[in-house]
């Protein structure tokens, strides 16, 4: 008989790994540099927290990825369809791609590139293992919105995508296939005249949705 599978809040998600792990609230707020409140709130009121930094904290904590955190079991978040997309889009020749300049940084007169700060790929190596160099690292945009790319290459010469956004003069790292972190000093972006990041990404999921797998 089909057993109707009740989606499970975060609170309460939270709490499961919690008492899992033969963990107290006080312990996961000391590996979160919160107070015990806060980890009560959360879970009694079903509140993930908003700081990337600390969602990827208690991820590591429960040995688990951020999907399977922050999203109902065989779901994948929306962000993830994202990167698998992307990558698909990639290998069939969806995506516009541009090779950053041999100089190490953009040509801000290219119509399509809104000159922020200078692009400099030697400071890159420092950025989650990834080796950039001028002729792997590459940025695209969809359609004329402005939305900007990036491709890298992983030390192991696989091609990963990432996503960028320019936030409060700021640089965030949105996510790539593995994890959602902030990283506020990175010079890759992410234009969107509007700021509507999910609008952008409902549009680019629902082109082609045939071809999504997933």
């Amino acid at each position: 008989m089909y057993k109707e599978v009740i989606p499970m809040k975060f609170g309460e998600k939270l709490k499961a790994l919690r008492e899992k792990h033969h963990l107290t609230q006080t312990d996961v707020a000391k590996e979160l540099g919160v107070t015990q409140r806060a980890i009560s709130y959360y879970e009694n009121n079903n509140v993930a927290p908003n700081d990337p930094e600390a969602l990827n904290k208690l991820a590591k904590l429960f040995e688990i990825t951020l999907d399977e955190l922050l999203n109902n079991d065989g779901q994948k978040s929306k962000l993830h369809k994202l990167i698998e997309k992307l990558l698909l889009d990639t290998e069939r020749n969806y995506l516009e791609w541009r090779t950053a300049a041999d100089a190490g940084f953009f040509d801000p007169d290219e119509a399509w590139f809104d000159p922020i700060d200078t692009f400099n790929l030697e400071d890159f190596s420092r950025y989650d293992g990834y080796s950039f160099s001028a002729r792997e690292s590459y940025l695209a945009y969809y359609r004329g919105g402005g939305y900007l790319i990036a491709k890298l290459i992983s030390p192991e010469g696989e091609v990963d995508i990432a996503l960028f956004i320019f936030i409060y003069r700021k640089f965030s790292f949105i996510a790539n296939k593995d994890s959602i972190k902030k990283i506020d000093d990175l010079y890759l972006l992410l234009l969107n005249s509007s700021g509507e990041v999910d609008s952008f990404i409902d549009e680019y999921l629902s082109d082609h949705p045939d071809d999504i797998p997933f």
